[in-house]
């Protein structure tokens, strides 16, 4: 209503009782805010009443102008509502025969989960007791006395109130607030009260985990010993955030020294917001903020926001204050000043922080600038010149590490003399030749003088992380990057990084490749050495230790182990089981002529090699290795490969996961692993498939046997035309794996053939009757698949699964894409496939020149679709979470839900995405069912 004589009171309650019948979810009623009430006998109030009975779940009433009435029969029910906000209203809960607010929530209302009161007038008490209260909001409800809550299941309580008596306008000199609060579940507190006398009680204080906006009274590093904030931070042991509003304490009794042994300490707490208000000492400031850190040694994120303060030296000066004790935040890694104005106290502040943490990583400062005309006449200008300069190292440094290239760290010379070379004694440093913004490189040699003088700076003295990126091979030289590693090795303690983009041409010599020396000792905790193809040369010390080393990753490195035996050098394998005896980490990719590994370490726990098709023989003894990945290895894909096979050993008692995702064409490597019980996740494997049958070639399905705790599996399900009825494995026989431990499943398929899209996947659900959680995810199918051969042809076999045998020859067409031709890749591959006619015809495929082949392969591998039809019934009882992506609605997908649906009764969620071309249509599971109803010649009921 815009004003209150839009409607009588008369209509006002009409509409209450027509909404409370016929309104189901949300109903609102506000009249025009009044700052007084005008209570006496000629000018009473006009009177709303509630109705007794309500069928709205939610209800807002903001009455400034009116009293509420509440509904006194003893059959009043309000069982629908979940919310009630009451606002600005006025209560006469001493009027004969008036029901109370807090008797009609308790009695009436037996849902609410949520009540919010807000400036009520002459409610002096409210005592609740309800079981359904989650939250519970009271705000300025200044007449309250008497707040009395027994609400078992409350997890939020707020509490604003300013509950104090004013001498010079109310006689009454004592207000007194009592608090009692019983509710075990209580999560967080939202109080700020002021008030003359306050008695509080919150039973059950262990379950908070959140204070906010709590008024605290402090004096340097003193505080009020009788303040309600100081009460709840002694009995809240397991806060987690604190948010506190400070307040200037006058008087000098009932102080407590928070810096002392006795103070309360929150080792739980990982958040703080600290808040000031506008009178605030500005010689108070970091004395008052110091003892609430000291309080919270465990913090991580620590936030001051800063109202304004009162300049005037109303106290003694802080250097009275006894000495206080030293304050380490080790876990401190992110810190803000909202309300920046660069004054001595903020920036004693600055300093203090980064005095007392190393781990800040991320520092921000947000600042208000006052206005010209609002500065006194008494200051000078000259006092605020040069802030800058003022600001400590450790803060330039963040600053400075957010800018990307060398050019702009430079450039911030114009702000401050001192700006000029700090920036190189930063504890982070990345150097990079190449403008990322404009993708342009520097002049030759220029980028290498610069990061030799960029460490002469430096001198001697050690950094934390540093980073080299070098995109072009002529902006150093070969012994410029030896002369930045062995600098790296000794001064970098925690990581270093090096990126050396500069590919070998295909067929070049290995003695022409420049070589890149590790030297025999190093200080750094964390390396990345991405070598572009260069050689790396081991140390060959028999001293040579990397003691702090504890990850390693290695990229694109070449290796000449025989070369560097013969002339003393060391093998990889010995390198990192010898020299490294606290390396956890080890990640290596895209090696080439390493041949052979073998690692014997205690302290490795986490070991991933990816693209290492040189890798002939893997030997691995690690007590404690919990982690191993070796993905994207291709075996027998060219036709050396034919003749040699890989060995796998691994010796991991504690393994924990294994993901192996590689391509096996045709010599399966000899994969040995020792303790597989330990073993509780298999990810990103590879299974050739074709319906219900699975090929026994590669090692994914020999994993799946042997691996009996298994909790989560990773599949990737495949088609290929290279396999025979020998290899291949029924997945519905009796014999097949049952994985009764796994919980969750991912499946991925890849260009499966459409009419054993479902097979394939039924027959992986039936080796996991205990699966509760299942994502499958659909990329591009079609009639066939890709195939690499020889190396650089790939071949595409239309449909192998619907192959029809005529005598002992099979007839497939088949297209090779390359200019490569068949290849004796090809040849070799179908005589190990059982090809009992071969035939081969050239042809041009597309108007540039190409050769590409037609073939007629004589192989019999599949049987017709409809022998797969007796399968055994699916059952997954514990099923509750089902996720399909790619999603097409092809007939397969949509068998494929229904058979989820048919399997288990204990569905909870689904979730459908659609690819792309089905965005511009809603795909909904009611649609999806409907669509199987239609076509359906009987009539068929989905829940």
């Amino acid at each position: 209503m815009p004003t209150s004589d839009s409607a009588t009171p008369e209509q006002i309650n009409d509409w209450l009782r027509y909404a409370m019948q016929h309104t189901i979810k949300t109903f609102k009623l506000c009249s025009p805010y009044h700052s007084s009430y005008e209570t006496d006998d000629d000018h009473p109030l006009p009177i709303l009443e509630l109705p007794s009975n309500a069928r709205t779940t939610s209800i807002e009433l903001r009455l400034s102008s009116f009293r509420l009435r509440l509904p006194v029969s003893p059959s009043a029910r309000y069982e629908a509502l979940t919310e009630l906000n009451l606002r600005s209203m006025c209560f006469d809960e001493e009027e004969a025969g008036a029901r109370t607010l807090g008797d009609f929530v308790s009695t009436c209302c037996p849902r609410l989960r949520k009540l919010e009161i807000w400036g009520l007038k002459k409610l002096t008490q409210l005592v609740l007791c309800t079981e359904a209260l989650e939250e519970l909001d009271v705000n300025y409800s200044n007449d309250l006395q008497k707040l009395d809550v027994n609400a078992p299941n409350l997890r939020v309580l707020g509490i604003k109130l300013f509950i104090i008596s004013l001498p010079l306008i109310d006689e009454n000199s004592n207000k007194h607030l009592v608090v009692g609060i019983v509710a075990p579940m209580l999560e967080e507190i939202d109080m700020h009260i002021w008030a003359d006398r306050l008695d509080m009680h919150i039973h059950d204080r262990t379950s908070v985990r959140h204070l906010r906006n709590l008024g605290l009274r402090m004096r340097g590093q003193y505080s009020c010993n009788t303040d309600y904030g100081l009460w709840l931070l002694k009995n809240c042991p397991n806060i987690e955030h604190l948010d506190i509003y400070l307040r200037h304490m006058f008087s000098m009794n009932g102080l407590i020294d928070l810096m002392d042994k006795g103070a309360p300490r929150l080792h739980k707490v990982r958040s703080m917001v600290v808040k000031t208000s506008y009178l605030w000492p500005e010689h108070r400031f970091v004395t008052c903020v110091r003892p609430l850190l000291l309080m919270c040694p465990g913090l991580r994120s620590f936030c001051v926001k800063i109202s304004g303060r009162d300049k005037i030296p109303l106290f003694e000066d802080p250097n009275t204050l006894a000495s206080q004790p030293n304050i380490t935040m080790d876990f401190l890694h992110e810190a803000s000043i909202i309300g920046f104005t660069g004054t001595d106290q903020e920036m004693h502040l600055v300093s203090f922080l980064f005095g007392c943490s190393t781990s800040i990583t991320n520092f921000a400062l947000m600042a208000t600038f006052a206005r010209a005309d609002t500065m006194d006449d008494h200051d000078d200008p000259a006092d605020d010149l040069d802030r800058i300069s003022a600001l400590p190292d450790d803060l330039l440094h963040i600053i400075l590490s957010n800018l990307n290239n060398a050019t702009t760290v430079t450039r911030t010379a114009v702000l401050s003399r001192r700006w000029r070379r700090v920036w190189t004694n930063a504890q982070a440093l990345y150097f990079a030749d190449m403008n990322p913004k404009r993708r342009r490189a520097i002049k030759p040699g220029q980028f290498g003088s610069f990061v030799d003088w960029a460490f002469a700076e430096r001198g001697d003295a050690d950094i934390q992380s540093l980073t080299i990126h070098m995109s072009y091979r002529k902006s150093a030289t070969q012994d410029q990057i030896n002369d930045w590693l062995r600098y790296a090795m000794r001064r970098a303690v925690k990581a270093f990084r090096f990126y050396y983009f500069s590919n070998a041409r295909d067929g070049q010599d290995l003695q022409l490749l420049p070589i890149v020396e590790l030297p025999s000792h190093a200080r750094t905790a964390s390396i990345v050495l991405f070598l572009g193809s260069s050689r790396l040369r081991l140390p060959a010390s028999p001293a040579a230790c990397y003691e702090a080393l504890t990850e390693l990753n290695l990229r694109w490195a070449s290796f000449d182990e025989e070369e560097g035996a013969s002339a003393g050098g060391r093998t990889l394998g010995d390198f990192l089981s010898t020299c490294c005896p606290r390396l956890r980490k080890l990640e290596m990719s895209s090696l080439k002529l390493l041949s052979r590994l073998v690692l014997r370490t205690e302290s490795l726990e986490e070991l991933r090699i990816s693209y290492a098709n040189d890798l002939q023989s893997l030997d691995v003894t690690a007590p404690n290795l919990r982690v191993f990945t070796h993905t994207f290895c291709w075996y027998g894909l060219t036709l050396d490969d034919f003749n040699t096979r890989s060995v796998i050993k691994i010796v991991a008692p504690r393994l924990e996961e294994i993901a192996m995702d590689n391509q096996v064409f045709m010599n399966t490597p000899d994969l040995h692993i020792h303790g597989l019980t330990s073993v509780r996740r298999l990810c990103d494997l590879n299974l050739t498939v074709h319906g219900q049958y699975c090929s026994n070639r590669g090692y994914g399905l020999w994993l799946l046997k042997n691996c009996p705790n298994v909790k989560h599996v990773d599949l990737l399900l495949k088609s290929s035309v290279f396999t025979t009825d020998e290899e291949l494995a029924d997945l519905t026989d009796e014999s097949a794996p049952r994985l009764h431990k796994v919980r969750s499943m991912v499946l991925k398929t890849s260009k499966l053939p459409h009419h054993h899209f479902t097979a394939s996947v039924r027959s992986f659900l039936l080796m996991c009757p205990g699966l509760r959680s299942l994502c499958i995810n659909i990329t591009e199918r079609g009639q066939g698949a890709w195939w690499g051969v020889d190396g650089g042809t790939r071949l595409w076999v239309p449909d192998p699964m619907s192959i029809a045998a005529v005598d002992s020859e099979v007839r497939c067409g088949a297209s090779i894409d390359g200019r490569r031709g068949l290849g004796p890749a090809l040849m070799a591959a179908a005589a190990s496939c059982g090809v009992q006619g071969f035939e081969v015809a050239c042809s041009l495929r597309d108007p540039a020149p190409a050769s590409t082949a037609v073939a007629s392969i004589g192989i019999s591998l599949f049987k017709d679709r409809d022998t797969l039809a007796n399968h055994p019934k699916l059952t997954l009882e514990l099923l509750q979470e089902v996720t399909v992506t790619g999603f097409t609605r092809t007939d397969e997908e949509i068998d494929l839900v229904s058979l989820l649906f048919g399997s288990s009764s204990s569905i909870m969620s689904v979730t459908i995405h659609a690819t792309e071309k089905e965005d511009t249509e809603k795909v909904s599971l009611k649609n999806i069912m409907a669509e199987d109803d239609d076509n359906d010649d009987d009539t068929t009921t989905h829940q």
